[in-house]
């Protein structure tokens, strides 16, 4: 039979008003738990974006001092553009696939192109780098200094 918890017994009895309120903390504390875990979950990207792990490979190679080998191909231009293209964030987006262009179109000069040309895409280059760098360091990815 169901009991109304404001009959005469249970409000004259302590123990049974204590006892409800004991079970209501606990629920609510249950029901907050449940809420936080909840958003946590949402909120949280179960992978790492590519644009932020292509940042993070950068370091790692700039790091261990590893250098690209030759002439970038067209293969290789969209296999290193590609996780800047799929990112999430428009920073790492736009930053990431200019650099990589950049690179490719310097790569593609032939030496007996202009010099001042050459310069003109390794000052791009620069500047493209030091906006991924901005862009990779908003997402707490701290790409170093190019070397001089």
């Amino acid at each position: 039979m169901y009991k109304n918890p404001y009959d005469i017994e249970t409000v004259q009895n302590p123990e049974l008003k204590r006892n409800r309120i004991v079970n209501i903390i606990a629920m609510s504390i249950i029901l907050v738990i449940a809420i936080a875990a909840g958003a946590l979950f949402f909120m949280s990207d179960s992978s790492t974006d590519s644009g932020i792990t292509a940042c993070q490979e950068m370091k790692k190679n700039a790091e261990s001092g590893k250098k690209s080998s030759g002439k970038m191909t067209d293969a290789q231009r969209k296999e290193k553009r590609e996780p800047f293209e799929n990112s999430q964030y428009p920073d790492i987006r736009v930053a990431g696939t200019n650099l990589v262009d950049s690179v490719y179109e310097m790569d593609q000069k032939k030496d007996s192109d202009n010099l001042g040309d050459a310069l003109a895409t390794l000052t791009t280059i620069r500047t493209q780098y030091a906006a991924l760098q901005t862009a990779c360091s908003a997402h707490g990815v701290d790409l170093p200094n190019l070397k001089a």
